[in-house]
C-alpha cells in the first residue's frame, strides 16, 4: 500500500452514484496498478450515509483498511467530490483530531454531489457534518439553513423530510424549527390526506412532534385518526367476493396507538367496534373458503368466549395463545361416533365421501364410515382455528413482534424441535406470522417443521432414509410422520398427518408447495401452522415425550 502516494489515481469528477461505481469497476481492470486503492473507494462508495458512525465503520472495514484512513494523500490526484466527500468523512469520523482540517470540505463536496444528483442522503450527511462541528460553521449557518430549507420544501418525499429534520433539530434547535416548518408540514398533511396518501401524511404528524409542535399523546392521537381515515378509504374501495385482509390490522395499528391514551375515548370506541367487526367479517370469509360437509361453526360464540377470557396483558393473551389444547384424537373418536350414530345409516346409501376441487375434479374419496372422523377432526380444527384467530387479535393489541423479539424466543427457549442452522428460518417464518402475514409464514414454516420432524428423528436413533434401494432417499413427510410415532403422543401425529399429508382432508403441504391452494386459504391454514410451529417449538417435550432428554 506504500506506493499510493507515488502513483496518482485519477477520477474524473461530475459521475456520481452508480454510474460512479461502474466507472471505477471498469478502472480496476483497465488500472491494474490502481487495483487495490480502487477496491478500497468502492468499498467507500457502499457506506451508507444514514449509518456513518464510528462504531459501523470499524465494523465495516478492516483494521488495515482503517489504517489508510489517517490521511488523504492516497487520494492525491482525485477530482471526484463524492470520493473526497466521503474519504474525508470517513476521516474525520475515525479520528476526531482530523475535524477541523476536512469537515468543511467534507460538507461543501457533500452539498455539490447533491446538487448534482438530487439524492438527499448527500444533503442529510452534510448537515449531520454541521451537527458534529458547529463551530467550524459559524458563519455559515444561516446561509446553510437557507440553502436546506428550500431544498426541503421542493423534496417530494415525506419520508426523506423528516431525515432533513432531524438533522436540523441537532443544528438550530426545536424553536427555531418549529418557527421555520410547523406551518409548512401541516399543509402538507392535509395535501397528503387529500390525494388519500395516508402514509406519508403519517411521517408529516411525526415530524411535528420531533421539532416539539406535539406531544407523544397528541401524535399519538393524530397517527390513530389517520389510520382510521386509511381503514376507511380501503372500506369505501371493497369490491364484492374480493378478500381484504389488512384492513382490521390498519384499524388495530391506530387503537394500539391510543389504548392507554386519555382524551379521545370516542375515539377509541369506534376504532375498537371497527377492529372486532373486520376481524370477524375477515373470518367469516375464511370460514367460508373450501367446501366443508360439517356443521357450521359459531364465530360469534367463539368470540364471546375470547372476550369473556378477559385478556387484559400481552402476557396473558400470549400464554393463552400458546396453552390452547391440540386436538384430541379421543374428542375426534367420540365425535365421529356420535356422528355415525346420528347418520340415520347414511352409508347404507353412499359408499364413500368424495373430495373435488373446485374444478370439479375429484381428486381423493374414502370410504363413508371412515369419514366420520375427518369430518369430525375437520370440525374440531375449524374451532380451534377460530380461537387462535381472535386470541392472536387480542395479542396484536398489546404487543409488535420483531425479528430480534422473536430470535431471543427461539434462543432462550433452546428447543431441540429447533435445530441451530435453522435459526434464522424459523425466526423469519414466526416473525411473519406475528406480523399477520400468514402466506408468507406458511411457505417458510412448511419445510422447517418437515425438517424438524426429521430432525428429531436422526437425533433419537430413527433412520429416515432408505439405505436398501440403489439411491439413498429421504423418507417423505407421510413416513416421517409414521416413523416419529414412538417420540410424540398420538394427537400431534394425527393432526400432523391429517392436515399436512392427508389427501381425504387439509393435505396443506402437498397443495402449498404444488401452488394448489387459493391465497385466501393459505392465509387461514397458514396461521395455523404458525401457531403448530410456535407450540411445538416452546412445548417440545410435552408434545413430543419420547424424545432423548
Amino acid at each position: 500500500m506504500g506506493n499510493f502516494a507515488d502513483s496518482r489515481l485519477l477520477v474524473e469528477d461530475n459521475i456520481y452514484g452508480f454510474d460512479l461505481r461502474q466507472l471505477l469497476w471498469k478502472q480496476q481492470y483497465d488500472q491494474p496498478e490502481h487495483q487495490e486503492i480502487l477496491k478500497i473507494i468502492l468499498k467507500l462508495l457502499k457506506v451508507d450515509l444514514l449509518h456513518c458512525e464510528e462504531k459501523e465503520l470499524k465494523a465495516y472495514f478492516t483494521e488495515n483498511e482503517v489504517q489508510l484512513f489517517n490521511d488523504a494523500a492516497l487520494i492525491r490526484g482525485v477530482e471526484n467530490k463524492e470520493v473526497l466527500a466521503r474519504w474525508f468523512d470517513v476521516m474525520l469520523t475515525l479520528n476526531k483530531k482530523n475535524i477541523k482540517a476536512y469537515i468543511n470540505s467534507a460538507h461543501e463536496a457533500y452539498m455539490h454531489v447533491y446538487s448534482a444528483t438530487k439524492e438527499v442522503n448527500y444533503l442529510v450527511r452534510a448537515i449531520a457534518l454541521v451537527k458534529y462541528a458547529k463551530a467550524f460553521f459559524k458563519d455559515q449557518l444561516e446561509e446553510i439553513l437557507d440553502q436546506v430549507k428550500e431544498q426541503l420544501f421542493t423534496c417530494t418525499s415525506a419520508y426523506f423530510q423528516q431525515l432533513i429534520l432531524i438533522e436540523l433539530i441537532f443544528v438550530y434547535g426545536e424553536n427555531r424549527c418549529q418557527t421555520e416548518f410547523s406551518q409548512f408540514l401541516e399543509e402538507k398533511i392535509k395535501h397528503f390526506l387529500s390525494t388519500k396518501d395516508f402514509r406519508s401524511a403519517r411521517f408529516c404528524i411525526r415530524s411535528l412532534q420531533l421539532i416539539g409542535m406535539l406531544d407523544k399523546n397528541q401524535c399519538n392521537i393524530r397517527m390513530a385518526e389517520n389510520y382510521e381515515a386509511e381503514g376507511d378509504q380501503d372500506v369505501s374501495e371493497m369490491q364484492p367476493n374480493t378478500f381484504y385482509p389488512t384492513i382490521s390490522a390498519v384499524y388495530l395499528k391506530g387503537f394500539k396507538l391510543i389504548a392507554s391514551a386519555g382524551g379521545c375515548q370516542k375515539l377509541k370506541d369506534r376504532l375498537e367496534r371497527k377492529v372486532v367487526r373486520f376481524q370477524l367479517e375477515i373470518f367469516r370469509t375464511l370460514q367460508a373458503s373450501g367446501v366443508r360437509m360439517i356443521p357450521e361453526i359459531d364465530i360469534d360464540a367463539i368470540h364471546k368466549n375470547v372476550l369473556n377470557l378477559n385478556l387484559q396483558s400481552s402476557n396473558l393473551a400470549y400464554h393463552t395463545l400458546v396453552n390452547l389444547p391440540l386436538i384430541s384424537k379421543v374428542a375426534v373418536e367420540e365425535i365421529a361416533q356420535r356422528d355415525k350414530e346420528s347418520s340415520m345409516g347414511l352409508e347404507r346409501f353412499l359408499s364413500e365421501q368424495v373430495k373435488v376441487t373446485k374444478k370439479g375434479a375429484q381428486v381423493a374419496a374414502q370410504d363413508i364410515t371412515d369419514s366420520y372422523a375427518g369430518n369430525a377432526r375437520t370440525y374440531m380444527r375449524e374451532k380451534l382455528m377460530a380461537y387462535i384467530y381472535f386470541i392472536k387479535g387480542t395479542l396484536d393489541g398489546y404487543i409488535d413482534m420483531n425479528k430480534a423479539m422473536v430470535m431471543q424466543l427461539l434462543i432462550d427457549t433452546k428447543s431441540p424441535f429447533v435445530p441451530e442452522d435453522r435459526m434464522h428460518d424459523y425466526c423469519l417464518g414466526l416473525t411473519a406470522g406475528f406480523q399477520n402475514d400468514f402466506v408468507t409464514a406458511a411457505h417458510l414454516l412448511i419445510p422447517q417443521l418437515e425438517n424438524s420432524l426429521r430432525h428429531l428423528a436422526v437425533t433419537n436413533d430413527i433412520i429416515v432414509t432408505t439405505y436398501d434401494k440403489r439411491f439413498h432417499l429421504e423418507n417423505l413427510l407421510g413416513g416421517l410422520i409414521t416413523k416419529i410415532r414412538p417420540l410424540a403422543t398420538e394427537d400431534i401425529i394425527e393432526e400432523l398427518n391429517s392436515f399436512l399429508v392427508d389427501n381425504n382432508n387439509a393435505n396443506f403441504r402437498n397443495e402449498l408447495l404444488h401452488g394448489l391452494m387459493e391465497t385466501t386459504l393459505v392465509h387461514k391454514y397458514g396461521q395455523y401452522t404458525w401457531w403448530l410451529c410456535l407450540k411445538m417449538i416452546l412445548q417440545t417435550k410435552l408434545i413430543f415425550p419420547g424424545i432423548k432428554q
